[in-house]
C-alpha cells in the first residue's frame, strides 16, 4: 500500500475536527432533553445507520443519522475519495478539473478530498464543486465540518505548518466557488454554468451513493450530465457487495470499467478524540441499547471493501 504522509497530518487535524462539530451538534440537538429521549435518538440512529452494512439506505433526512454519520463513517468517506481521486490525478492524465459535479455528495468528503489534493498538487488553483443530495441535514454538518477545518488550518498555519498553509489557501479559494442542491434540477449553479466551461474541465463523481432505491433516479442524473455538461472523466465507488445490491451490472451499463486502486495508508488506525466523544456517551446514557456500536475504535484506514469503476471520454 502506498503512503502519504500529507493523509498523517490531515487525519490529526480532522479527528479534531469531526470531534468538535460532534460534541457542538450533539449539544444543540440535545438541549432541553429528557436523558430518556437522548437514548431513544441515539439509539434510533445508531440502529438505522446500521443498516449500511446490509446495503439498506438509512435515513438520511434525520439530524441524528448526518451527526453519527460523521462521526463513523465520514472519516473513511474523506479517505476514500482522496485515494481515488489522487488516482485519476496521477494515472490519467487529464488536467485537474475546474468543476466536479458531485452526486450523492453527502456530509462533503469530496470537497475535503479535493482540497488535500490541491493543497499537494497546485494550492493556488480553484476547484468548483456542485454537490447534489436529496439530506439537507448531511449537507449542512459537512459544511459545519468544512468551516471548522478552515478554522483549524489558519491555527496551524500560524504555528508554522508548510503544508497547513498551502492547505489553507486551498480552502479559502473553495469556499466561495462551491454550491450545494438537494437535486440536479434545482441547481441554479450547475444550469448557469452548463456550456461555460469546456467539458475536458468537468468531472461528475459518486462516493458511496448507490442503492436498490434511487437508482433510477441516478440513471437519469448522469444521462442529463452527460447530455448537459459532458464530462471527460466520471468516478463512482461502493461497497464490495455480492448481494442483490450490487451495483456493479448498473454502472456496467452505464459504461464504467472497474479499476483496482490501492489506497494510502496511515500508521495507528484509529482516530482517538472521535472515537472519546463517542465512548463518553456511554457514560451519559446509561440504558442505551446497543452500547457495542459506540464502543469501537473509529477507523480511518480503508479495508479494501471499496470497489472504484470509471469512465473516460477519452
Amino acid at each position: 500500500m502506498a503512503e502519504s504522509g500529507s493523509l498523517t497530518f490531515v487525519r490529526r487535524v480532522l479527528d479534531c475536527a469531526i470531534a468538535d462539530v460532534a460534541r457542538e451538534e450533539y449539544q444543540r440537538l440535545t438541549e432541553g432533553m429528557r436523558s430518556e429521549d437522548r437514548e431513544k435518538f441515539v439509539g434510533g440512529a445508531l440502529d438505522d445507520l446500521n443498516k449500511l452494512g446490509r446495503g439498506i439506505s438509512p435515513n438520511y433526512r434525520s439530524e441524528w443519522i448526518a451527526l453519527f454519520y460523521l462521526t463513523w463513517y465520514q472519516p473513511r468517506q474523506v479517505h476514500l475519495a482522496y485515494t481515488a481521486l489522487r488516482y485519476l490525478f496521477d494515472n490519467l492524465k487529464q488536467k485537474p478539473p475546474r468543476r466536479i459535479i458531485d452526486f450523492g455528495c453527502g456530509s462533503w468528503a469530496v470537497q475535503i478530498a479535493l482540497s488535500i489534493l490541491f493543497a499537494e498538487k497546485s494550492p493556488s488553483q480553484n476547484v468548483a464543486v456542485h454537490g447534489i443530495d436529496s439530506s439537507e441535514p448531511m449537507m449542512r454538518i459537512g459544511g459545519d465540518l468544512w468551516r471548522k477545518f478552515r478554522k483549524m488550518m489558519v491555527l496551524e498555519s500560524a504555528r508554522g505548518s508548510r503544508f497547513a498553509e498551502k492547505l489553507r489557501r486551498a480552502l479559502d479559494l473553495m469556499t466561495d466557488s462551491c454550491s450545494y442542491d438537494t437535486s440536479y434540477e434545482a441547481s441554479a449553479a450547475l444550469h448557469a454554468a452548463r456550456g461555460a466551461i469546456s467539458s475536458d474541465d468537468c468531472w461528475l463523481t459518486a462516493i458511496h451513493a448507490t442503492y436498490p432505491s434511487n437508482r433510477n433516479y441516478m440513471e437519469t442524473v448522469f444521462r442529463r450530465i452527460r447530455k448537459e455538461h459532458e464530462p471527460v472523466i466520471e468516478m463512482v465507488t461502493f461497497y464490495d457487495r455480492y448481494d442483490a445490491g450490487n451495483p456493479r451490472p448498473f454502472y456496467g451499463e452505464l459504461g464504467f470499467t472497474e479499476k483496482k486502486i490501492s489506497s494510502f495508508r496511515v500508521g495507528g488506525n484509529s482516530l482517538t478524540k472521535i472515537t472519546k466523544w463517542r465512548k463518553e456517551l456511554l457514560t451519559e446514557l446509561k440504558n442505551l441499547n446497543n452500547r457495542r456500536l459506540l464502543t469501537t475504535s473509529v477507523p480511518w484506514n480503508l479495508k479494501g471493501e471499496e470497489v472504484v469503476m470509471i469512465r473516460s471520454k477519452k
